[in-house]
């Protein structure tokens, strides 16, 4: 469950270099589940859109629409306060977030699973975040060596697992999932303003509302037919909204709140080590000795995030 009352802006925010406890047992905890159930994601999307049983843009309204049910909740009980206080010109700003961050990005990445592999798709977008911390850089904020050679680490042990550019017959997916994750980079830096004034959770919130009724609008729009009445296929259709994307944003802040943000952010590359697992065992895509050996490498980068003495204040 969420704490009691809203986490600081700074945790909510997550900007590199904040300090907080490194170790939490109950923040590792989520930060885990987020990141597992994320890993489901890629696995049923490629299942559900290989075959032609559900497309992209139905797949991202009823996901969207589903997890900002769940995501209300908490917003209208824990944050209920600051969620009913965002002003017309905030509300514009999310809206407009909610281009990138969820409809982009969605529609993006489903598009793009369904020529590709679970496991591309898995690994290629954990490209966000290290395309999060070179916009960061930009900026002017500092991140310690440390965690910047963890983030690069564990970013190579993702490039290892399935030979991602090498790849082929996959490339038109594996960029449109490129693109997917540069929208959610996007999304994650030019919404920091937003964060600042409103917090994490009260954005995303109100991103993934105005996305799930902007996408549901479109996919009204087109002429495209809904997926069959199968149990089988509604099911999965429906955990997508319900775990990876509403409990599993729930979990991302629960996490963000209790640990240093890079360390949280580094423990996403657990996202896709699960999904080739999950695609192995459901899909039949094979791990070759690359995926042993990218999941090895990976380790290593979250374990030296992980060290004490990574969280330092971010330069003034």
């Amino acid at each position: 469950m969420l704490p009691p009352r809203p986490p600081p802006l700074a945790s909510e925010m997550g900007t590199p270099g904040r300090s907080a406890p490194a170790h939490d047992p109950l923040g590792l905890f989520w930060s885990f589940t987020s990141a597992v159930l994320w890993a489901t994601t890629f696995v049923f999307v490629r299942a559900l859109t290989a075959d032609g049983q559900a497309d992209a843009f139905t797949l991202s309204a009823v996901r969207f629409v589903i997890g900002a049910l769940v995501l209300l909740v908490p917003a209208l009980t824990v944050f209920r306060r600051r969620f009913l206080a965002v002003p017309p010109r905030d509300l514009l700003a999310m809206a407009g977030l909610s281009l990138l961050g969820m409809c982009g990005m969605s529609v993006l990445l489903f598009i793009g699973q369904s020529s590709t592999t679970a496991t591309n798709g898995a690994l290629i977008m954990q490209l966000s975040p290290l395309l999060m911390l070179l916009l960061t850089a930009a900026l002017g904020e500092r991140v310690t060596a440390r965690q910047a050679l963890g983030i690069g680490i564990a970013l190579g042990g993702s490039l290892l697992i399935g030979e991602v550019w090498r790849a082929h017959g996959h490339w038109r997916g594996d960029l449109l999932i490129l693109a997917s994750a540069g929208a959610w980079a996007l999304y994650s830096v030019l919404g920091r303003g937003v964060v600042a004034r409103h917090g994490g959770f009260v954005t995303t919130t109100w991103a993934m509302l105005f996305g799930g009724i902007l996408l549901f609008a479109v996919r009204l729009a087109l002429p495209l037919p809904w997926p069959a009445p199968e149990p089988a296929v509604w099911g999965m259709i429906l955990y997508i909204g319900l775990f990876p994307t509403g409990v599993a944003f729930v979990a991302w802040y629960e996490a963000i709140h209790r640990l240093d943000f890079n360390l949280v952010n580094v423990m996403q590359y657990i996202t896709p080590a699960c999904a080739i697992l999950f695609a192995w065992w459901w899909l039949d895509e094979r791990l070759s000795p690359f995926h042993w050996l990218g999941i090895a490498v990976m380790a290593a980068g979250i374990l030296l995030v992980s060290l004490p003495g990574n969280a330092k204040p971010a330069a003034s």
